[in-house]
């Protein structure tokens, strides 16, 4: 006599006080791993905008009517070149993130006419748009912090450089005038 056994779902012994936990865990878990990408974006944020600021102040001054002493332009071009490299560090690193965003927006393929979508796949091309966006409106405004602080820090090292010149050159009494030992 053959005797069949039926196979049961791996899940069969399981409750669904644990199936529930097990999906609350790991729904947990996602959240969590989540949260430190949420607070590096704000953190991205706060950089450029703390960035764009100090940008704006030193513009302001050099283009002000009273003289910059020569130190405040040495370090106005180190921080103005620090700013610099903080920018094109983080245009590198959200690149990639650009990338895989559109890559990702790509394989949903283009809206339907009609706009007869599943409702997940909406919401998913909606968020997905909006991270391109923002993403590449953060990489836009570090390019330009690169180019505005390189721009600033050359107009601060000229300065200096015609000051030098300018020092270097003045015309005063030669050491061989009695006027200058009087």
């Amino acid at each position: 006599m053959l005797v069949r056994k039926t196979a049961r779902p791996a899940c069969a012994g399981i409750s669904g006080w644990a199936v529930m936990a097990a999906c609350l865990l790991s729904l947990l878990m996602a959240l969590l791993a989540a949260a430190p990408a949420a607070r590096a974006a704000d953190e991205v944020d706060i950089a450029l905008d703390t960035a764009r600021q100090q940008v704006e102040r030193i513009e302001k001054r050099l283009a002000g009517d009273a003289p910059v002493p020569g130190s405040e332009l040495a370090e106005s071009r180190r921080v103005l070149l620090q700013l610099q490299e903080d920018a094109d560090r983080i245009a590198g690193e959200q690149g990639p993130e650009l990338d895989s965003a559109k890559a990702r927006l790509a394989e949903l393929g283009p809206a339907p006419e009609g706009g007869a979508e599943a409702p997940d796949v909406a919401e998913q091309r909606r968020g997905l748009q909006k991270t391109v966006e923002t993403l590449d409106a953060r990489i836009k405004l570090a390019r330009l912090l690169v180019v505005q602080s390189q721009q600033l820090a050359d107009q601060a090292a000229g300065e200096r450089r015609d000051r030098f010149r300018a020092a270097l050159f003045e015309r005063t009494d030669s050491i061989l005038s009695p006027s200058f030992w009087a």
